[in-house]
């Protein structure tokens, strides 16, 4: 199994523990990636990929998916740099700020589309290039990352990172990708791909309840 950096180290290592305890008779091979593997090969069943809405369109037509949670996406800082940022009146204010991107600002720039802003060629902020060294340099204070609370629930929590909102009430609600496990046609339904699949959906359900949303 494969699974994109960030999602594999600040969400599902803390559970795999539970699948592998559950399962023993299943040796797992768990591999964090950036990259989707070639399904075409035998090496790898199944991935796990945070898709969002432009990316899907390049999936191949031999893999199947199922999508379990689609995150709302917000902008956080360290409190320190919230109380340092002027006040925020809309979301083209972010395009004066220190922001904070992974391998590219395309997430930026849909998110600010979608709040009908008029974004430039280029937007400007450190490319970190994966989510959980972006979202170490927002806990450091380095600027204004997106992010969602499948990746920072225990540092909202704890206070090392808040929401950035406006001082006239909040955002509009925008979610543009999904965590989604991928998998060969041919091995969708093998009894190690299945049973995986059913408890990641029980387990993200039951984060889910735990967490109040």
């Amino acid at each position: 199994m494969e699974c994109i950096p960030g999602f594999a180290s600040l969400w599902l290592s803390d559970h795999l523990g539970d699948f592998i305890s559950k399962n023993s008779d299943i040796d797992v091979d768990f591999r964090p990636s950036d990259h989707s593997p070639d399904f075409r090969g035998n090496l790898v069943d199944t991935d796990i990929r945070y898709l969002r809405e432009w990316e899907e369109a390049a999936l191949p037509k031999s893999v199947r998916r199922f999508e379990f949670v689609r995150p709302t996406v917000f902008p956080v800082a360290s409190p320190a740099c919230a109380a340092n940022l002027k006040p925020i009146d809309s979301a083209e204010d972010f395009l004066s700020l220190p922001l904070l991107h992974e391998e590219s600002d395309l997430e930026w720039r849909h998110w600010l589309l979608s709040h009908d802003v008029r974004v430039p060629d280029r937007i400007g902020g450190s490319r970190l290039w994966h989510a959980h060294l972006t979202l170490a340099a927002a806990r450091q204070g380095h600027g204004v990352a997106l992010a969602n609370r499948w990746l920072l629930r225990d540092d909202i929590e704890a206070g090392r990172l808040v929401e950035i909102i406006p001082a006239n009430g909040s955002f509009r609600p925008i979610r543009f990708g999904a965590y989604t496990i991928l998998a060969r046609e041919d091995r969708w339904n093998s009894p190690s791909v299945l049973r995986f699949r059913r408890w990641l959906q029980e387990e993200v359900a039951s984060s889910d309840t735990a967490s109040g949303n």
